[in-house]
């Protein structure tokens, strides 16, 4: 397998990184230092970026596209780890049993900018959407279960430990008549430190995580959730302060999403 990257590109911006955790704390002075020691490459189809047992030498952030994660098995064989979880999830779903449930967590970050997107337009008209004066973003920590469509959430000051087990003790709250609740998310730092530790350790706790796949957004389908709600809030609409932004965002998960969802 080639290993070569096929491009090198220019410069990186500092905005690919602002509202990155854990990036988001630092100035534009920190983030600009930190990209100045980075490299920007392209990788064709089928290049390995990098192999199971290197060093980690390296910090790789995924600007654009799919990464396909592979390890080697007991036997020798490689194996993808899309196609393990889905085995898993399968398998999960088939001996489910009543007193168990599922959910799919993630966290989502809409921004306080008018953002632009398709729509039908009279010919030869020339439509405008205002932009936005200032900066901001909402923070939703939220979860999904597929088989009710119940979303709960909380909106955070910031998404980190303390925000992942109030959304961890919510899905409890919400499901006094489980044994077992299966919690799907990703492995972000949050998702897996002391505070989520912690709140595993209760004798009392019924949650159990699963871990996706690294670089497997796709696996996800709150991500979904996330696309629907930009389509009822965000796309083509200007707010004129942050605070009808928010309340918004915040309207669509407590009001929006439990009347329409049986039309999705």
């Amino acid at each position: 397998m080639n290993d070569v990257p096929r491009k090198v590109l220019p410069r990186l911006d500092e905005s690919l990184l602002t509202h990155v955790l854990p990036f988001a704390a630092l100035d534009d002075r920190q983030i600009r230092g930190i990209l100045d020691q980075a490299t920007s490459r392209r990788y064709d189809a089928g290049v390995a970026v990098f192999h199971e047992g290197m060093p980690a030498e390296r910090f790789y952030m995924l600007l654009d596209g799919y990464v396909r994660v592979t390890r080697m098995s007991a036997t020798g064989d490689q194996v993808t780890l899309n196609a393990e979880f889905i085995a898993l999830y399968e398998r999960l779903m088939s001996e489910l049993s009543d007193d168990e449930a599922v959910y799919f967590a993630d966290a989502v970050h809409p921004e306080y900018q008018t953002k632009p997107a398709f729509g039908w337009v009279k010919t030869g008209s020339n439509p405008a959407v205002k932009t936005t004066a200032g900066r901001g973003r909402v923070n939703i920590h939220g979860a999904l279960n597929l088989e009710t469509f119940d979303a709960p959430f909380v909106e955070p000051d910031t998404v980190d430990g303390a925000s992942a087990t109030q959304l961890l003790a919510k899905i409890e709250a919400r499901n006094p008549d489980k044994r077992v609740i299966h919690v799907i998310w990703d492995n972000a730092a949050y998702h897996k430190g002391p505070d989520v530790r912690a709140f595993l350790a209760r004798p009392e706790c019924r949650i159990h995580l699963i871990q996706l796949p690294p670089y497997c957004p796709h696996l996800n389908p709150i991500e979904r959730l996330w696309a629907v709600m930009h389509q009822h809030v965000t796309y083509n609409r200007h707010y004129p302060t942050r605070k009808q932004f928010a309340d918004a965002i915040l309207a669509f998960f407590r009001e929006t999403v439990p009347r329409i969802h049986p039309q999705w």
